[in-house]
């Protein structure tokens, strides 16, 4: 945040600091205007852009360790809706592509900030006997299936291929009856034998079309029920999103490198508006103290506050009131800047 905690202790010090100098107000805008081109160095430093470039490029690839997360056989099988219902994520906060996940953060105590991440929790599986009995009625399916083909007196297999030898006999007896007074019956009965051919063939067809896809649900229910009650697999899936959780540390780290510089550079300004602040209304150092007392004990609640979210939803709903507040603030403390820049020069032209 712009004007944190550590902002409003730089400028109760820069009061106490320069409150006799309210008799000097001319050394006192030159003191401040020094400490303005400080902060403008501090702020132009190319380092602190490169440490924000290095933190963003971290930030950004933390999806790319999703992948191997992905890739496991436990997440393929969770990620299929039937088999999706026998596992959960107890300490999850909210779940988003079959993984569940809870807000985490790291704190920085010298900064007193947080760098905040949606941690992946570990998936727990629940109870497979249903799972059983599905995969047993598929079986089922399945047995009934392959004797509804290959059943060798009734089976579709044997119907096509009577129905393909019968076709071949009358085709036969047409073929004798032609020139003679049986030739139209013969060959009505031929085409009776042709249709009846077609429609065994097209049966078998569709049955085996549909044992083919038993067969892979089959497959597919038991290659899960393994994998659910493996705890190799469950293992491996837990080692995939310890490598996603733990790259988080080092973002953090760069976060709070490019927050360290920032800090240092807000502390100039923060003195800078102070001094400010001491040129404009040295009479009234008393109030602004307890000001920027009270404003740090608002800050320390809302980290209270921060601390006591428990959803994604709340985390942003917060972050989105801290951002528009802090806008107001820059705003605000840009045109204290301008107005202390402006007074400096005006004193100088009066000189």
């Amino acid at each position: 945040m712009f004007q944190d905690i550590a902002f409003s202790k730089a400028q109760i010090e820069t009061y106490k600091q320069y409150a006799d100098y309210n008799d000097n107000p001319q050394e006192l805008l030159e003191i401040a205007n020094a400490k303005y081109n400080e902060y403008l160095v501090a702020w132009n430093d190319g380092n602190r852009t490169s440490l924000r470039e290095k933190y963003y490029d971290l930030e950004n690839k933390t999806g790319d360790k999703l992948q191997p997360v992905y890739d496991t056989d436990f997440y393929n099988v969770i990620s299929e809706w039937p088999f999706s219902q026998y596992v959960s994520f107890p300490s999850a906060y909210y779940t988003q592509n079959y993984l569940g996940y809870k807000s985490e953060e790291i704190e920085n105590t010298d900064l007193n900030q947080w760098y905040h991440y949606a941690g992946i929790v570990y998936p727990e599986v629940g109870d497979l006997r249903q799972l059983e009995i599905e995969i047993r009625g598929i079986e089922q399916t399945v047995e009934w299936s392959d004797d509804n083909i290959n059943n060798e007196t009734s089976g579709l297999a044997k119907q096509y291929a009577d129905a393909k030898a019968a076709s071949a006999t009358a085709k036969e007896e047409w073929e004798d009856a032609k020139g003679t007074p049986d030739e139209w019956s013969k060959q009505n009965d031929y085409q009776i034998a042709l249709s009846n051919e077609n429609s065994a063939k097209n049966n078998l067809d569709d049955a085996q079309f549909w044992f083919e896809i038993y067969q892979n649900r089959l497959a597919e229910y038991q290659n899960a029920y393994d994998v659910l009650g493996d705890a190799g697999k469950l293992d491996e899936i837990k080692e995939a999103i310890d490598a996603y959780n733990t790259q988080f540390a080092d973002v953090a780290e760069a976060y709070f490198a490019w927050q360290q510089v920032q800090a240092d550079a807000n502390k100039l300004f923060a003195e800078y508006l102070a001094l400010y602040d001491i040129y404009n209304a040295a009479d009234d150092i008393d109030s602004m103290i307890a000001d920027r007392e009270q404003s740090i004990k608002d800050l320390e609640k809302d980290n209270a506050d921060i601390s006591g979210i428990t959803s994604q939803e709340e985390l942003i709903e917060y972050l989105k009131s801290e951002i528009d507040a802090q806008e107001k603030v820059v705003e605000a403390a840009q045109k204290a800047a301008d107005a202390a820049k402006k007074a400096y020069e005006d004193a100088l032209a009066a000189l």
